[in-house]
Parts: structure tokens; C-alpha cells; sequence
């Protein structure tokens, strides 16, 4: 058996010939090999040997990319054994491919073990679970995520962090958005909070994005600065019919003034550093 003969047969949509050709491979390429034909068809059983994949077998990139391909079919009946992975999978990379499938599923049902992953030693699962918990839009998810753009050291997982607090329109996120804005070094962090609080679109977050674009401030910022800002200001020029009234709040962490001085003088900072 090889890759060829696997191909004719995905192209011959021999879907019994492929299924049993994967139980019966002791080769993990073999069976890699299978599951990425079988995804290019569809047929009712393909969900249930990506689910036993995942499930049981030896190969921890066999596993990885039955989670992968779960996700992609975006059907909930994987629901249960995506979370039985991101809980229990030995293999980070599993676990951290459950975690992003689970966020392409879009499922409230796997909210808590998607937070309860953000304590997850393996760094790519922190990572993909900020990332899933923005995907499920999710206030419940609030505190959990600010807790980890506050805390978290990698700053890849505390970047997801801020942008999924801005996907889920977190109002008590805004006073450690602007904080991040003013304070951290780190430009990757400064353009997710500039993101974040795009998404969160009250005008204060408009008037602390606007300090931005003022006085010739750093020129790497400028043209998403631009269009985060026509974007906002239409919003809030004309909300839609369905849009929540209490959307244009000010969090009540964030009553002070917006200090203008401040924001452009950090931006300026981060031109002449780099």
C-alpha cells in the first residue's frame, strides 16, 4: 500500500476500501495517508473513523489531524470527543488542535474546558485556547481571559488573549486595553489592543484609538489605525437596529479622562525604538 493507491481509491470513492485500509495499517504514514483522502469526500461515516482516530490511535500526528479535521467538518456531534482530547490527550499538539477545532465548532458546551485549558502547561494549547474562546464570542469567558493578558509570560497566548476579549466585546477589558496601549513594550501586544478595542467599538474606544492617529504618531500604525477608525466611526455614526444600547457605555473601570498626552507620547516611543 501506498500513497498512490490511496489516492485512486479517494478518487474512486472507495470510502469502505479506505476506512478498511486505515484498521488495518500498522503504519502511521499509512493511516495519515487515509484520514487526508477520506477528508476530501463525503460520505455519513467519515465523522466516526476521524472520531476513533482521535480517540485511539498510537500516532500522536494521526490524532492531531483527525482533531483538525473535526474541526474543519464543523459538525457537533464531535463536540464530546474534541473535549475528550483537549482534557485528557498525553500529546500537547493534540490537545492544542482540539482546542482550536473546539473554537471552529463555535459550541457553548465546550466553554469551561476550553478555560479550564488556559492553565495548560503546553504553551500551543494556552495559545489555540485564547484564540478558541474569542471564536465562541462568549462573555462568559471574560474573566478568564483577562486573567490571562494580565498573567500570561508568552506573549503569543497573551496577544490571543487580548484580541478574543475584544471579539467577545469585553467592556471591563477596555481599562487594560488602554494600559497595554500606554505601557507594554511589546508591539505585537500594543496592535492587539488597538484591534481588541476596535472590536469592542464604544466611543471610548474610539477616542483613545483616535489619540493614535494624531500629531504624525508612529507611521507602522497609521493605515490600520485609519481603517480601524472609519470602520468604528460609522458604527457609531449609524448603529444597527439590533445593535445593544449599552454597547456605547463607558466601562465603569474607565470614567477618567482619556489622557491624550500620554497615549501619544507612548506611540512615539515605540517609532524612535524601532
Amino acid at each position: 500500500m501506498n500513497e498512490r493507491i490511496i489516492d485512486q481509491m479517494a478518487k474512486m470513492e472507495d470510502v469502505n476500501g479506505l476506512i478498511s485500509t486505515y484498521h488495518s495499517s500498522d503504519e502511521e504514514k499509512i493511516r495519515l495517508w487515509v484520514l487526508q483522502a477520506l477528508l476530501t469526500l463525503k460520505h455519513p461515516e467519515i465523522m466516526s473513523i476521524f472520531a476513533e482516530a482521535l480517540n485511539g490511535d498510537e500516532d500522536e500526528e494521526v490524532r492531531g489531524f483527525a482533531a483538525h479535521a473535526l474541526g474543519l467538518m464543523k459538525n457537533n456531534h464531535a463536540v464530546p470527543v474534541l473535549i475528550d482530547a483537549l482534557a485528557s490527550d498525553p500529546s500537547g499538539q493534540v490537545r492544542a488542535k482540539a482546542a482550536y477545532a473546539l473554537g471552529r465548532l463555535k459550541n457553548p458546551r465546550t466553554l469551561k474546558t476550553l478555560i479550564v485549558s488556559l492553565e495548560d502547561h503546553h504553551v500551543a494549547v494556552r495559545r489555540n485556547a485564547t484564540q478558541a474562546l474569542g471564536m465562541l464570542n462568549d462573555l462568559r469567558a471574560e474573566k478568564s481571559l483577562i486573567k490571562v493578558a494580565q498573567e500570561e509570560e508568552d506573549i503569543n497566548v497573551k496577544s490571543n488573549a487580548v484580541k478574543s476579549l475584544g471579539k467577545i466585546k469585553s467592556l471591563q477589558a477596555i481599562e487594560l486595553l488602554k494600559k497595554i496601549l500606554l505601557d507594554d513594550p511589546h508591539e505585537k501586544l500594543v496592535k492587539s489592543a488597538m484591534e481588541a478595542l476596535g472590536w469592542i467599538g464604544t466611543s471610548e474606544c474610539f477616542e483613545i484609538l483616535k489619540a493614535f492617529q494624531t500629531e504624525g504618531a508612529n507611521k507602522k500604525f497609521q493605515a490600520e489605525l485609519s481603517l480601524i477608525l472609519n470602520k468604528l466611526e460609522h458604527k457609531l455614526q449609524f448603529p444597527s437596529d439590533d445593535q445593544d444600547s449599552s454597547a456605547d457605555q463607558i466601562s465603569p473601570m474607565n470614567k477618567e479622562k482619556v489622557d491624550y498626552k500620554k497615549i501619544l507620547d507612548r506611540l512615539n516611543k515605540l517609532g524612535s525604538d524601532s
